[in-house]
């Protein structure tokens, strides 16, 4: 069994957006309601008493998290140590700058639900009201865990059949933000927006596996609530790009049950036909992956073969 431990933090607003026919639901946000129970700073949690601590592991986790954490404590690979961690939103001092210098400017129009008068930052550090807690998490305007201004990351996506490692992608992610910069030169806007209204570029170029290396997505998203994304891909086995439907980020990709809500809360566009409810403000353990194997990150490399093994993940979880 791996001793290697997993950090966890309390998390204290919950946003489930619930889906009923095209539309959500709205309120205003409910009473906090802090946790209790016996899962506390300093808790480890391993194959031995994972049962006893089950119940309330349900209350706290989201169920994609409860899963493969479970896979990975109950299968022997890790172990799940409870570590309260202040500096879990993990946010640049440029971005927690402009949201308090910013905030109060903001606001939700009434009738069309869109934001007004953002100026960068978290359009709402406080939130009040289930509007106002969606768009600070809308994928457009969120700057947490490497969603920055600018940002490139290489992906290694691993495919699984309940815990049997099955394929992996490997690929390169990079995206830029053109609206309200605060973080990276140049600031403010950029011509994409001030000129076209696009708010947002991003690519995804895929280097293996061999049957797919070469395929090359592009998404361009625009400000304007009823314009589609602008999508492209070019595929390598017809040598041609192909436009794509821009509408629906939700389709699962590759082959998985992921979709890119996954990635960044909330990636589809805002429209009036929409509503939405917060059912809970409560405590809640948030995991953030950090599986490793950066070469700047040595300690997060995980300790056994995530291939030969399935999945243990993840080792650790940011707070």
């Amino acid at each position: 069994m791996s001793n290697k431990k997993v950090i966890l933090f309390v998390f204290t607003l919950f946003l489930v957006i619930c889906f009923s026919g095209t539309g959500l639901f709205a309120q205003e946000m409910p009473a906090y309601e802090k946790y209790q129970g016996p899962i506390k700073p300093g808790l480890v949690i391993t194959k031995d008493n994972w049962d006893q601590y089950l119940p309330e592991l349900k209350k706290l986790l989201p169920v994609s998290k409860l899963s493969y954490t479970e896979y990975g404590v109950n299968g022997g690979l890790t172990t799940l140590s409870i570590v309260a961690n202040s500096k879990a939103l993990r946010i640049t001092p440029e971005w927690k700058e402009a949201s308090l210098k910013n905030e109060g400017t903001a606001r939700v129009d009434p009738k069309t639900k869109w934001l007004m008068d953002w100026k960068g930052g978290y359009p709402f550090p406080h939130p009040k009201t289930a509007w106002e807690l969606l768009w600070s998490c809308n994928t457009l305007l969120n700057r947490t865990d490497g969603g920055h201004d600018d940002m490139r990351f290489y992906s290694y996506f691993m495919l699984y059949g309940g815990d049997q490692y099955q394929k992996h992608f490997s690929w390169l992610n990079q995206e830029r933000k053109y609206l309200n910069r605060v973080e990276m030169q140049p600031f403010g806007n950029m011509d994409p927006f001030t000129k076209d209204n696009i708010c947002f570029k991003g690519t995804i170029m895929i280097s293996e596996p061999q049957d797919v290396r070469g395929f090359i997505l592009l998404r361009h998203k625009y400000w304007d609530p009823y314009k589609p994304d602008d999508c492209f891909a070019y595929i390598p086995a017809l040598k041609r790009i192909r436009r794509l439907t821009g509408g629906d980020v939700t389709d699962p990709l590759l082959g998985s049950d992921a979709v890119p809500d996954d990635f960044e809360v909330w990636q589809q566009k805002v429209t009036p036909e929409q509503t939405a409810k917060v059912i809970g403000r409560q405590d809640m353990l948030a995991p953030t992956m950090t599986m490793g194997w950066l070469e700047e990150n040595p300690d997060m490399k995980p300790t056994y073969s995530q291939e030969k093994n399935g999945v243990g993940f993840p080792q650790v979880m940011i707070g």
